[in-house]
């Protein structure tokens, strides 16, 4: 009898805390009746893009995009190149060149935090700048100048330290 039980209990705890495990993905998902997704970095809720959070990026790189690139009229641009370490919570900001956007000429560390749907960065982390944040294009494609790069969303994120449209993009070849 208790070399059936034993197993028994084990198959019913186990069942339970798969229960448990599973009811709190969903709970996770869905926040006062809300259905989040995350999308390559931009948190989705019933369907509408609502605010970017780097935790979610599959390519930590975020690049400005080079048709927002042409109508800069300065040879440098500010913040061309995002690096965004969510282990850390920080991001590096990358100043490009525009003929060679990959190009890094300068560059600063900044901290950043999601708080309350919004992004924030920091210099300091006691001092906190929310980046405005709206979705250019939502239509996943490839990118016409590397057809090696699937782009997944373009976004305006602007603050004091950059501000442009930024291209959310895979791996190439991934």
């Amino acid at each position: 009898m208790k070399k059936v039980l034993f197993p028994m209990i084990m198959a019913i705890l186990l069942l339970l805390l798969s229960v448990s495990v599973f009811g709190n993905i969903l709970a996770n998902n869905r926040e006062n009746g809300e259905d989040i997704q995350y999308e390559y970095g931009i948190v989705v809720i019933n369907g509408e893009p609502a605010y970017f959070d780097p935790q979610y990026l599959d390519n930590p790189d975020v690049f400005i995009s080079p048709d927002y690139a042409k109508n800069i009229e300065s040879d440098i641009i500010k913040g061309g190149k995002l690096y965004f370490d969510s282990d850390e919570s920080i991001v590096i900001v990358e100043d490009v060149k525009k003929e060679q956007l990959g190009s890094a000429v300068a560059y600063m560390e900044l901290k950043y935090k999601v708080e309350n749907r919004t992004l924030y960065l920091s210099e300091d982390g006691e001092n906190w700048e929310a980046v405005i944040f709206r979705v250019i294009d939502d239509k996943k494609h490839v990118d016409k100048y590397d057809p090696s790069i699937t782009i997944y969303w373009v976004v305006y994120l602007e603050c004091k330290w950059f501000k442009g449209e930024y291209e959310i993009i895979s791996i190439p070849n991934a």
